[in-house]
């Protein structure tokens, strides 16, 4: 299982860094995005479908069929996909993006990659990260991470509603318990951000 989970997690870290890594093409537009909250409690959630599964409408319909959302609709004007959820179902679906991005969290410490980490704890609005690590010093591989907790942090921020969300991210010392670096998305200039 934990062969498994490592084996998601490097897949995924390859989707990262084509997703997120500079070249020589031009800047992608802002992202399409918008949330909001009707009387009755009606929540219609837009977003790209650069942060999204789904691609088509017949993906949407599935989706709808499967979790019984009021509706999901693809547009193809603005490549977006638009939820139109009770508040129950979008408790459902935050509850289901957090499980599967703490299961991607999970299969790190300990792994190939990460031999340092010993422990990954989020905060319940995955707004704040405290890795723990026998590192003295972060390795480049550990520095790496600040980008990939910010961009978890914010997508997951985008399903809740927040956007901008100032993700912290904070690395301690296993042995002693000392901060060794703390970083926050929303004053760190080496984060690109969503749009990038």
């Amino acid at each position: 299982m934990r062969k498994a989970l490592a084996m998601l997690l490097c897949v995924f870290m390859m989707f990262e860094l084509v997703a997120c890594g500079s070249s020589g093409k031009a800047k992608t537009p802002d992202i399409t995005y918008s949330y909001s909250e009707a009387k009755d409690g009606t929540i219609t959630l837009t977003l790209s479908d650069d942060y999204e599964k789904l691609r088509n409408q017949e993906g949407c319909d599935k989706a709808k069929k499967m979790y019984g959302y009021k509706d999901v609709k693809y547009n193809e004007d603005t490549k977006s996909v638009t939820y139109t959820l009770t508040p129950e179902q979008h408790t459902a679906m935050l509850r289901m993006n957090a499980y599967n991005m703490l299961m991607i969290f999970s299969a790190m410490p300990g792994s190939d990659t990460y031999k340092n980490i010993t422990n990954i704890q989020p905060n319940s609005e995955l707004s704040e990260f405290v890795i723990t690590t026998k590192s003295q010093t972060l390795t480049k591989e550990e520095k790496n991470l600040f980008n990939f907790f910010y961009k978890y942090g914010s997508i997951y921020g985008l399903y809740r509603g927040v956007r901008p969300v100032d993700v912290v991210v904070r690395f301690e010392n296993s042995g002693s318990g000392k901060v060794i670096e703390e970083r926050h998305s929303e004053s760190d200039s080496g984060w690109p951000g969503l749009d990038h």
